[in-house]
């Protein structure tokens, strides 16, 4: 885990690549969403077939995504401390994960902390900083 405080700026540095993974996944759904119009515009109302509603479906799950990834989502590698409301905890597809609560509603999920050790770490470190669970 790469977490850590910066005294000099009042910042949470993290270092995980979670950047570039957003940037990948926004490209695919973009270029998902894009050929979903171009299949959908293609037909009539009277002539809907199955294949339709299927790009009709993966167009909408990528609107949804792509909302997600902008405007839920931070992959901001410095946060300064005054922007952090707070650590919360949960579970995704079982598996316990934590994620950075801002103040302006987003959250930065902390990937690389995985296991019991590395849990007790973050916190250790958000505590340090002054920042309390949710």
């Amino acid at each position: 885990m790469k977490l850590h405080y910066n005294t000099q700026e009042q910042t949470l540095v993290i270092q995980d690549g979670l950047k570039n993974h957003h940037f990948l996944l926004k490209l695919l759904m973009i270029l998902n969403l894009l050929n979903a119009i171009l299949n959908v515009s293609t037909f009539s109302i009277s002539s809907i077939g199955f294949m339709q509603l299927v790009w009709l479906f993966l167009g909408l799950v990528s609107v949804v995504v792509l909302y997600n990834l902008t405007v839920k989502n931070t992959t901001s590698e410095k946060i300064p401390v005054s922007a952090i409301k707070g650590l919360k905890e949960y579970s995704f597809f079982g598996k316990k994960r934590l994620a950075i609560v801002l103040n302006n509603g987003k959250k930065r999920d902390l990937v690389e902390v995985k296991t019991p050790e590395e849990f007790k770490e973050a916190r250790k470190i958000m505590k340090q900083v002054g920042v309390n669970g949710l």
